[in-house]
């Protein structure tokens, strides 16, 4: 399959709405047709690429998902700055009281890595005055500087990076969940192109068939007043007539509704006025089924989800199992310190003091934890379930979007030989009946058939458009999806 017609179809979607809003701001100054001046009565003339690029850009519905996606990332930043973060702060304190009175100011911080590391330290003054018992002021400054690390629990970056990673794939979710609501978009919006197109061809064809009818009834009611022909034959006609001008006014109303849901669809409000361009059907050649459902499975971001679900749910079952770990942590910390009642006494701390250990915490209630590792290994199973059935239902979804679409392919070569057959007999019959020798009946019946067999091919042209993009909507070939999320 030429699979660079994605690019390309992206790319000029993007091209043609620009250039009809730089039409409506009066860019196209030569001798081509321009739009009206841009307001809600203006007219928009808009093919099926024109319209899927207008719906790409300003669909509400989208908007939306687009800004559940943006707080997806912030979640995620502010999920990976709370596990590589530091922290520094002031810190100070003052009381007053009959007998004594007490004063601190001071400065602490600290980092943790994502190994678990935390690196601490703080640096204070004190003040205490006794006066009232006789014991005179105390100064004192204490500088604390220190280091832990996890050694069993709570080590390394696999709990500690834990929280980032979910944020990630959350975030990485709604994006892939986006890119498969963009290309539902698309086929909704071709639907919708087409099914307006459908009605505005039935339009034409009723129009037609009405003009044609209206002269044929003026032809046999002379030929009835001159004998030619029975009343039964002109009533007839004149009811088909009044039926085909019936479908008219119908046709016209529901072309009016299909071109407002269009408008909504693009983003540019029900009001806008919206005139349908010319377009080519989208010609694709597909792979044979097994390979088909195969680029589906590498190119549909749902079964990259499932698989990273699956992926996300053993990881799970490593954190869970590390909760029945002992917390044990190696701690080292030195401390310098002075005390004295003038500060240049409290200023001299010496030395200081070094401390080394080790501090280590075990509940003997391990039952929640043992639950957890059951539950993430459940998860696990379910996660598996999830994937097998993703890949059935895109295979299923392949073949049978496949499968449709031959079916319109045939139907299309099949609709537009019975236009042709129908359009020759029609011909034949007015001319028959013209000349006399034909029969009203015959007419009647031949000009049935021409209206079915136009809107028979009209049918077919817009089933066989439509199952084009649900066939690359299908394999995921409708739009590029981002590297990272396959």
């Amino acid at each position: 399959m030429n699979w660079r017609w994605t690019s390309f179809v992206c790319a000029g979607c993007v091209w043609g709405a620009g250039a009809v809003a730089w039409a409506e701001m009066g860019g196209d100054e030569g001798g081509t047709a321009k739009t009206a001046a841009a307001s809600e009565e203006s007219a928009l003339v808009v093919d099926v690429q024109e319209a899927i690029a207008w719906a790409l850009e300003g669909n509400r519905g989208l908007a939306v998902e687009k800004v559940g996606v943006e707080r997806g990332a912030v979640a995620a930043e502010q999920a990976w700055a709370g596990i590589r973060n530091w922290e520094v702060a002031p810190v100070g304190s003052g009381r007053e009281g009959d007998v004594a009175s007490r004063r601190e100011v001071g400065v602490e911080g600290r980092w943790t890595s994502s190994l678990g590391t935390r690196v601490y330290g703080s640096a204070s003054a004190k003040e205490w005055d006794f006066d009232e018992v006789g014991t005179g002021h105390t100064r004192r400054s204490e500088v604390r500087v220190g280091v832990e690390q996890p050694l069993l629990k709570g080590f390394g970056r696999l709990e500690r990076e834990e929280p980032g990673v979910v944020a990630d794939e959350a975030w990485r979710a709604a994006r892939r969940s986006l890119e498969r609501k963009r290309s539902a978009l698309v086929v909704q919006v071709v639907e919708c192109w087409e099914a307006a197109r459908y009605q505005e061809r039935q339009v034409a064809a009723d129009e037609e068939q009405s003009a044609r009818l209206e002269r044929l009834c003026a032809l046999a009611e002379v030929r009835e007043r001159r004998g030619n022909a029975g009343h039964t034959e002109v009533l007839r006609l004149a009811w088909q007539l009044g039926e085909a001008r019936q479908r008219v006014e119908n046709g016209r109303a529901a072309l009016e509704i299909r071109l407002r849901e269009l408008a909504d669809l693009m983003g540019v409000g029900r009001e806008r006025r919206i005139v349908l361009g010319e377009s080519p059907l989208l010609e694709v050649a597909p792979p044979e089924e097994g390979q088909a459902v195969e680029v589906a499975w590498r190119e549909r971001p749902e079964i990259t989800q499932a698989e990273e679900d699956v992926g996300a749910a053993r990881r799970g079952v490593k954190v869970a199992r590390r909760g029945l770990l002992p917390e044990v942590s190696a701690v080292a910390e030195k401390a310098w310190w002075g005390e004295g009642e003038s500060w240049s006494d409290a200023m001299g701390g010496g030395d200081g003091e070094w401390v080394v250990g080790v501090e280590g915490r075990m509940p003997l209630r391990m039952a929640d934890a043992r639950l957890e590792v059951s539950d993430r290994e459940l998860a696990v199973r379910a996660a598996e379930g999830r994937l097998e059935l993703a890949r059935d239902t895109v295979a299923l979804e392949v073949r049978s979007a496949l499968a449709e679409w031959r079916r319109a392919q045939a139907a299309l070569r099949l609709a537009r030989e019975n236009r042709l057959r129908a359009e020759e007999r029609g011909e034949l019959a007015r001319a028959l009946f013209e000349a006399g020798r034909g029969m009203a009946d015959a007419v009647s019946d031949a000009e049935t058939d021409v209206s079915a067999g136009v809107l028979g091919e009209a049918a077919a042209e817009r089933d066989a458009s439509v199952s084009a993009y649900r066939l690359l909507h299908a394999m995921g070939r409708l739009l590029d999806t981002p590297e990272e999320l396959l």
